[in-house]
């Protein structure tokens, strides 16, 4: 059972989502990601800031974050029933107000009709390769700023991401899984 760890709405249990294309943040994982964000090395706005949460899923880490005190919060997520999942997640934190779920594949994203990010969370299906794809789509559509921190999942083994628009600024491992944290170069 995932549950938000945190925030207003600590302890609230969300609906997994069981389809085959979904790999769900592990929650010491999510734990340890918000525990960086919120130390100050990055120098992210949280409080009040605008995520996106790309390749989606549950909608975990988007909600986690207006759990604790993000203001809005777009999903994009392109699997039916993952969508239908973010959305019954988002009427059990009583927050769909604070919140946009585009049904889209992340890479194809064309034109963007929302504000600049403050956060973005990017946890690609593991091996895919799909995380540069979908940020290089995101930032030619205006989605990413100067100030926008990225925070992309992925397995440990796979490579950061290079020869992009993004620079590394720090990368942590845990367990199968790595934390990388991004700025446009």
């Amino acid at each position: 059972m995932i549950s938000i760890l945190a925030g207003r709405k600590k302890g609230a249990r969300l609906s997994p989502c069981d389809s085959p294309s979904v790999r769900p943040t592990s929650q010491r994982t999510r734990e340890a990601l918000f525990n960086i964000l919120a130390g100050g090395r990055l120098d992210c706005v949280l409080e009040g800031g605008f995520v996106i949460d790309i390749f989606a899923g549950s909608g975990a880490l988007g909600l986690e974050a207006l759990s604790r005190g993000a203001g809005k919060a777009v999903f994009i997520e392109k699997d039916p029933s993952a969508v239908r999942v973010i959305r019954r997640n988002c009427e059990i934190l009583d927050c769909a107000e604070d919140t946009h779920i585009l049904t889209t594949d992340a890479c194809q994203i064309a034109s963007w009709h929302f504000d600049v990010a403050d956060i973005i969370f990017c946890d690609a299906p593991y091996d895919s390769g799909l995380s540069l794809p979908a940020l290089d789509a995101l930032n030619k559509a205006g989605g990413i700023g100067a100030d926008t921190i990225i925070a992309v999942e992925t397995r440990r083994k796979e490579p950061e991401l290079s020869g992009s628009d993004f620079a590394l600024l720090d990368s942590r491992h845990y367990g199968i899984a790595r934390l990388s944290f991004y700025k446009l170069s």
